[in-house]
């Protein structure tokens, strides 16, 4: 069986108590890791596929978890978040990603059993799908979270949590979570696909930012340009920001204006930090960004761009008639 996905779009988090009192919805912590399913077979085997078919019982790669599996039940099939900790515990957090993404990739096996010590990976489980060879995926999710919390307790391992929910006091569970949360119909099925039975509320912060260059573009963006290389309000760089979220006729906008602007040499820092080939211009172009927080290195994480100022107007086209 495929995954469940949430609806594409987050809904903004002034919508969270409008959701709450319909009284339809549950509400639980969105963890920042690789979703993945653990499947125990009928006959004892174990995969761990994620949702790019990657298979981790084949890269032998994540042992502490092939241990954890091993105490499930035959014929069961959970669906989990493979995540690490950062530094203060937490699963939800950019640190989190960066140690989980850097986890799953390895492939020297000589490394494994330092990094079961210094890096060691979990997966929390927030659905199940099979369970001692019953198909519950027509069950509703509360009923789901009580068989899912039954083989939790079951394993009785601390590589197995629980991801659990609440129906109440949905501001105040968001506002504790770093990455956001996930609200799911509480009688909603288990279906493939991507769903509307289960939304998305993530945190997002918000910047203006100046534009000290582009790249050029690829593929389909090959006549327009690749990504903006953005400066933050003291001048400091802070990212890219691709053409998603442009049409093409603001793509074409967006690059006469630039290649309209003045040409400037840029610094060594910015060439370093950038890390790619650029062209760097003077232009008034401004861009306002949405992101979930800073890296350590200060740069946006997960940018999206929202407005841009400093366009040239769009000409209206009216359309001509002639009557008779």
């Amino acid at each position: 069986m495929d995954f469940m996905h949430p609806a594409k779009d987050s809904i903004p988090d002034v919508e969270l108590e409008r959701y709450e009192q319909t009284n339809f919805y549950a509400i639980e912590m969105k963890v920042n890791g690789t979703r993945s399913m653990i499947i125990k077979s009928a006959s004892g085997s174990i995969s761990i596929p994620n949702r790019r078919d990657v298979d981790y019982a084949e890269l032998q790669n994540l042992p502490e978890l092939m241990i954890m599996a091993m105490r499930m039940p035959n014929d069961t099939v959970l669906d989990v978040e493979l995540a690490c900790l950062d530094k203060d515990g937490r699963a939800d957090t950019y640190e989190a990603r960066v140690k989980t993404t850097s986890r799953c990739g390895t492939e020297n096996q000589g490394r494994i059993p330092t990094l079961m010590k210094e890096t060691p990976i979990y997966a929390f489980a927030f659905d199940i799908i099979r369970v001692n060879g019953i198909d519950v995926s027509n069950a509703t999710y509360l009923e789901r979270k009580l068989l899912l919390k039954n083989v939790v307790e079951q394993v009785n391992s601390p590589h197995l949590k629980l991801v659990w929910y609440v129906q109440s006091g949905f501001r105040d569970f968001y506002n504790q979570q770093a990455e956001g949360v996930v609200m799911k119909i509480i009688d909603s099925k288990y279906v493939e696909g991507r769903w509307n039975s289960w939304l998305k509320c993530k945190h997002f912060q918000y910047a203006w930012c100046s534009v000290a260059g582009y790249t050029e573009g690829k593929g389909r963006n090959q006549q327009f340009f690749g990504a903006l290389i953005l400066l933050n309000d003291t001048g400091d760089y802070v990212g890219k920001v691709g053409c998603s979220g442009f049409n093409d006729y603001d793509k074409m906008r967006v690059k006469q204006l630039l290649y309209a602007s003045t040409p400037t040499m840029p610094s060594f820092q910015l060439r370093s930090k950038v890390g790619e080939s650029f062209t760097a211009v003077t232009t008034d172009l401004k861009v306002q960004v949405r992101y979930t927080e800073l890296t350590d290195s200060g740069l946006f994480y997960q940018p999206v761009k929202v407005a841009v100022l400093g366009l040239p107007e769009r000409k209206l086209q009216i359309p001509f008639f002639i009557n008779g």
